[in-house]
C-alpha cells in the first residue's frame, strides 16, 4: 500500500527547517492538497512579520505492508 506523507521546508535568513505532517494520505491529490493549504498558512505568519520565507513542499511517497494479527 503506498501512503503519501506531506511535509515542507521552510528556509528564512539562510536557515531551513523541516516541517512533517502528523498524517498520512492514500491519494496523493489529498497529500498535495494539503501542502498548498500548508504553505499558505505558512506564507500569512510570516507575512505578518515581514518575513520573505522560501517554503517548498513535496510529498514523500512509502510503501508499506500492513501486517494482519
Amino acid at each position: 500500500m503506498l501512503i503519501f506523507i506531506p511535509t515542507l521546508i521552510i528556509c528564512v535568513n539562510s536557515q531551513c527547517e523541516f516541517q512533517q505532517a502528523k498524517t498520512y494520505y492514500t491519494r496523493e491529490s489529498e497529500c498535495r492538497s494539503q501542502i498548498t493549504m500548508q504553505k499558505a498558512v505558512m506564507a500569512r505568519i510570516a507575512a505578518t512579520d515581514k518575513i520573505k520565507p522560501v517554503i517548498e513542499g513535496t510529498c514523500i511517497v512509502a510503501d508499506i505492508a500492513l501486517i494482519n494479527s
